[in-house]
């Protein structure tokens, strides 16, 4: 019996930690709300740690890292206006805001090599979507896949990334990730700012 007992709470935690895995994470910016389910084993990062991720003069809402070494999944919001970005939903207007991320990846990134460009439809809006593979400055490579949408007057945009010798054993793990991304907007957007909600998966 205590063998059963035993067993049966290991079970309980075991799915306990399945369904902690699979919570999604809420994010809230202004007007924009913003729900996805990082990849599965991805740990959320401190604020000490996404800062030193974030390019200059920018901030990133979160941070994941993992599973594995160099794996990471960063999620920034900003103003369409103030990095002149089209706001609208229009194809002349994707393809606006897709040469904005290739001009920026290629002005800090200048041996970037652009593997895929395209547009792709997640619940119902479209994203743009990006694959780089870029140089580290240890000597390797690492793919990234980014995601951007302009929505309701700012810009969000979900970075992927992970060494280049993994991305294929990842890329099925980023796509279901972005796949759950979901958009919300709030007729009146709550009057602070906007801050990371929700518990660690």
């Amino acid at each position: 019996m205590k063998l059963r007992a035993a067993a049966a709470i290991l079970l309980l935690l075991a799915c306990a930690a399945a369904r902690a895995q699979g919570k999604p994470v809420e994010l809230i910016d202004g007007h924009l709300g913003i729900d996805f389910v990082p990849p599965k084993g991805a740990v959320r990062l401190g604020e000490d740690e996404a800062a030193r991720l974030a390019s200059a003069g920018s901030i990133l809402k979160v941070a994941f890292g993992g599973p594995g070494s160099g794996t990471l999944l960063t999620v920034n919001t900003f103003s369409a206006e103030a990095k002149g970005v089209p706001d609208g939903a229009s194809e002349k207007e994707r393809q606006a805001l897709m040469k904005r991320l290739e001009w920026e990846a290629a002005a800090a990134f200048p041996a970037a090599e652009l593997m895929a460009r395209e547009v792709v439809r997640i619940d119902g809006p479209f994203w743009v979507r990006l694959r780089y593979k870029l140089p580290t400055k240890t000597g390797g490579q690492v793919v990234a896949d980014t995601y951007a949408i302009t929505w309701v007057g700012r810009v969000a945009v979900f970075n992927y990334l992970c060494p280049a010798a993994d991305y294929e054993r990842r890329r099925a793990a980023f796509e279901k990730s972005a796949a759950s991304i979901r958009l919300t907007l709030f007729a009146l957007g709550p009057p602070r700012e906007a801050k990371p909600r929700g518990r660690r998966p």
